[in-house]
């Protein structure tokens, strides 16, 4: 039966001391696997059905246990880097390939609710349940470190990974809320990009987000746009600074989607963007507009 999973609050400071173990923040699709009786049924975050979609890990879950459990993880991709990757994960789920559910906690083992031990109690049962893996096992356990928390992310921004989860060691599992146990810290890029235009309304108005560009080879590529970070103060500023280098048509090549509602500009002012990832696609994911400059 599916329960509500606990979730992490994003903060921007990694928590410091040794009363907090630190993993590895994946970057997939969270999922929780029950199994009752050797019959398995993996549910996603909003509590659907994706055994289906899932199917390459069923036959490792059916092995792990004949009595019932209910483990919460993620499940990923793994690149040629030996990174989860968001864009592979959705390429493998429509074209097929292997998948990793990283177990992170269990939730229920053999008619026992274990949602109220402590965390370090539920993950040493977890380990237990999940035995030795090899590296080429479909369910692999997410590992911990306690304490040396800036340390540990600072390591994993460099290896090109998403972040750390910070996690209370005695806290209990907390279905459905978003409590300080459970906090997430993400790595971001952060670099210039030359804004080409900006994205109005429906009705041609305003100005709700801004087209990037960046200099590859001495051409301009597309990022796509960015709107997080952009507030009310800023818009109609932003929208005066547009107006007067307004173009007719777009300065490189934009994709046909992104044309309906574009305006366009000399490339002449830059923006400063926080960034998780150039995507498969070329653009940016989850950027955050975080100034604009004229360049020299």
């Amino acid at each position: 039966m599916f329960r509500p999973f606990q979730l992490a609050k994003l903060v921007k400071e990694v928590p410091a001391g040794d009363d907090w173990l630190f993993e590895m923040k994946f970057d997939g699709y969270r999922c929780q696997a029950e199994i009752v009786d050797g019959k398995v049924t993996l549910y996603t975050r909003n509590g659907l059905d994706w055994t289906k979609t899932f199917g390459h890990l069923v036959p490792a879950f059916e092995k792990l246990t004949k009595g019932s459990a209910s483990i919460d993880g993620e499940v990923v991709a793994i690149d040629e880097q030996g990174r989860a990757s968001f864009n592979l994960l959705q390429r493998t789920l429509h074209w097929g390939g292997p998948i990793v559910f990283y177990a992170f906690d269990l939730l229920e083992q053999d008619g026992e609710d274990l949602t109220s031990l402590p965390l370090i109690e539920r993950k040493e049962r977890l380990e237990a349940l999940l035995g030795k893996r090899k590296k080429s096992d479909p369910i692999q356990y997410s590992t911990h470190i306690v304490g040396h928390g800036q340390q540990v992310f600072e390591q994993m921004c460099a290896g090109g990974h998403e972040g750390v989860i910070a996690k209370r060691p005695e806290a209990k599992y907390r279905g459905g809320d978003r409590s300080d146990s459970w906090l997430k810290v993400k790595c971001t890029r952060r670099r210039e990009f030359v804004v080409i235009g900006w994205r109005t309304n429906e009705e041609g108005e305003d100005l709700r987000a801004l087209h990037l560009a960046e200099e590859v080879d001495g051409e301009l590529v597309y990022r796509g746009r960015v709107g997080s970070g952009i507030n009310e103060r800023l818009r109609p500023e932003l929208l005066e600074a547009m107006q007067l280098i307004e173009v007719d048509k777009p300065p490189i090549t934009v994709p046909r989607e992104e044309r309906r509602l574009g305006r366009w500009v000399e490339p002449r002012l830059l923006a400063d963007v926080a960034f998780t990832e150039v995507t498969n696609d070329g653009t940016l994911r989850h950027p955050s507009f975080k100034g604009v400059q004229v360049p020299d």
